[in-house]
């Protein structure tokens, strides 16, 4: 009796190795810098929220006085600190850690400007914010012609 000996072909030939390589390096030139742009988005949005706080504070004190000029340092006419505590707000948002600079910036007393300056890590993208006096409230919107963070999609 003679035994038939099988040739049995174990682990994997080069060009397989070859191929799977391949790919993998194709899905990582693809996701590499698609995960860059989900973290500075992530980021922005720390920048978007700490807007959004002193929006809220500029929005109370403009309900509160029906007036802008008196939101502009948070002291009311008669030189007494009102509650809206807006300066506050913009001092204890800039310990944030993406958010380089915030300034609540008063053009006229028809209109303000929130501006958020984004860290070196999201390239000190600018958020800015205009607030427009309608029927007792304030109407936001992002103003288009200053801010630099929709042009890459961070806002």
């Amino acid at each position: 009796m003679t035994r038939t000996r099988k040739n049995c072909q174990y682990g994997f030939t080069l060009i397989e190795l070859m191929i799977v390589i391949a790919i993998i390096g194709i899905l990582a030139s693809v996701a590499v810098p698609s995960y860059g742009k989900y973290v500075q988005k992530v980021k922005f949005s720390e920048v978007i929220q700490t807007v959004a706080e002193v929006k809220h504070a500029v929005d109370l004190c403009y309900m509160t006085t029906n007036n802008l000029t008196i939101c502009d340092d948070a002291t009311t006419g008669n030189g007494s600190t009102s509650d809206a505590g807006v300066s506050g707000a913009s001092t204890t948002a800039l310990t944030k850690s993406e958010l380089s600079n915030l300034d609540v910036v008063y053009i006229n007393p028809s209109s303000v400007t929130i501006v958020g300056v984004g860290s070196t890590d999201v390239n000190s993208r600018e958020y800015h914010l205009n607030g427009i006096p309608q029927f007792g409230s304030l109407v936001w919107t992002l103003d288009e012609g200053s801010s630099n963070c929709d042009e890459v999609g961070l806002c």
